[in-house]
């Protein structure tokens, strides 16, 4: 043998024995990488079991994204159809649809079908609103960012009789007022999407819920999912989405979703599963459906707004997260991206209310994040469930307290004689403070908020505080009114 072949020789032995080496250290650190793993899904099981004990949540399910991959996608508890909540569980996914919308409207974009500059009015000839040019000067990209000048306030869409279908949600925006010049403001308003969707229709001539299934739900392996434009059509829908609950003094109690309209803005019917493929999709780009750019486009809000395509932006401690919620009176949907550590979450909550929002789904969240990304999370705060006993408690003794006050009048008749006047209407105002503040709670919170909820919808999302005015304002108006009929019949 030659001396260039003894050291070819001795060169793939030397390689041969390190691949033996490197086999052998892969075989013995795989079943601690294994168990890494699974303690890590143990830990966040335990986190999540706990925070919805403390939070009144009776099921979940979530999907994370680390590295551009799915690396865990589970459910949690039971649904109110009392079945397994797993991460196949189908729901309503409410405003995580708009993204959706975005997507294939910017599809179409890339296409040349649509051009996100020109006026609605190129698209939609019919479409009128209430304003000095008529919405003429609205484009598409200023319904996609939400700067279109429209808003609840000048078009009160949950207060009003629902449509049946995009072309009907058009039609009805004939009477909106538009609130600012398009492209100044940000206002959320989700005719906003109903809009685009209705312009996916004519642009592609097929039904927006098939545009969405073809274009975005097939390529991404999505077979879970389907969308509606009602929800009435969602229970045809087969199986139909989950039942949800609501959250009262703690406890949470099975309900059905109210009816109305969610084309184009609300009405994705997805699972764990399925959303995971979406996140990843979202922050990948992968499979290449869409042009990079404009995928950067959809994430990315014009100054100085944080609303981009179906995420909002926000940049805390230097650290971006593209988030967005979808909000229902039974179900709440929660999904954000951590772009600078990789990380995504999606959550499907079988319960919706403003309490278990604000408290319960920001600590599930933020928890399953710190797990993932290796660190502790933290711990919650009092519990929603301490909360609702508080509540109820408190309501019980406003109750009481009502009832001494009825059941006071006798005393009330003698000692109002020698009251001046002024002060008898003060004590019948007071007591009729309650049930106004009741009546008018729609608006008190369009005041704050800038949305135009229905009563529905703040009556189921705020169970504590309205069943609290209900009873005890019942209690004090009635009091208020044999009070007020005394003092008529005989002199204040």
């Amino acid at each position: 043998m030659t001396v260039v072949g003894k050291i070819n020789q001795h060169r793939l032995r030397f390689h041969q024995l390190v691949g033996a080496f490197l086999t052998c250290w892969f075989l013995l650190l795989l079943p601690v990488a294994a168990a890494a793993t699974a303690l890590e899904e143990a830990k966040l099981d335990r986190f999540v079991s706990k925070a919805m004990a403390a939070g009144a949540v009776p099921g979940v399910a979530l999907a994370i994204v680390k590295g551009g991959q799915v690396v865990h996608a589970k459910g949690y508890g039971q649904t109110g159809d009392g079945q397994p909540f797993t991460a196949d569980t189908r729901m309503l996914v409410a405003s995580l649809s708009k993204a959706m919308t975005a997507a294939v409207v910017l599809m179409l974009v890339a296409e040349g079908r649509i051009d996100l500059d020109a006026p609605v009015q190129r698209y939609l000839p019919e479409f009128r609103v209430q304003s000095p040019v008529g919405g003429a000067a609205i484009t598409v990209r200023h319904l996609l960012n939400q700067t279109s000048g429209l808003s609840d306030p000048g078009f009160p869409e949950m207060r009003m009789a629902q449509p049946e279908t995009l072309v009907g949600r058009v039609a009805s925006l004939q009477t909106a007022v538009a609130d600012d010049t398009p492209g100044i403001a940000f206002h959320y308003f989700n005719s906003n999407y109903a809009l685009v969707a209705r312009i996916v229709e004519v642009v592609s001539g097929k039904p927006f819920e098939v545009v969405l299934e073809q274009r975005l739900f097939t390529p991404l392996g999505m077979s879970g999912t389907s969308a509606v434009p009602t929800f009435a059509s969602a229970q045809t829908r087969t199986p139909p989405p989950a039942t949800g609950h609501v959250v009262a003094y703690g406890q949470a109690w099975r309900w059905h979703e109210p009816g109305g309209f969610m084309g184009g803005h609300g009405g994705v019917i997805s699972t764990a599963t399925d959303m995971g493929r979406w996140l990843q999709w979202q922050m990948t780009g992968l499979p290449d459906i869409l042009r990079p750019d404009l995928l950067a486009l959809m994430q990315t809000p014009p100054a100085p707004s944080r609303y981009a395509m179906g995420w909002f932006r926000q940049i805390t401690n230097e650290e971006t997260t593209l988030w967005h919620d979808g909000v229902f009176s039974t179900v709440y949907a929660d999904i954000a991206i951590l772009p600078e550590r990789k990380l995504g979450i999606v959550l499907l909550y079988g319960v919706g209310g403003a309490l278990p929002a604000a408290t319960t789904f920001p600590t599930i969240r933020a928890g399953a994040l710190a797990i993932a990304n290796g660190d502790e999370p933290e711990i919650a705060g009092r519990s929603l469930v301490t909360i609702g006993q508080w509540a109820g408690a408190i309501t019980l003794i406003l109750i009481v307290a009502a009832l001494v006050d009825a059941a006071a009048l006798l005393h009330w008749k003698r000692s109002t004689r020698a009251a001046p006047t002024w002060k008898s209407a003060m004590g019948l105002a007071a007591r009729l403070f309650p049930v106004v503040l009741l009546l008018l709670l729609p608006w008190v919170l369009q005041f704050v908020s800038g949305r135009a909820f229905s009563f529905e919808a703040i009556f189921f999302a705020m169970l504590d505080v309205t069943i609290g005015l209900a009873i005890v304002g019942g209690i004090l108006a009635v009091s208020a009114f044999a009070r007020l009929v005394w003092l008529v019949r005989f002199g204040f």
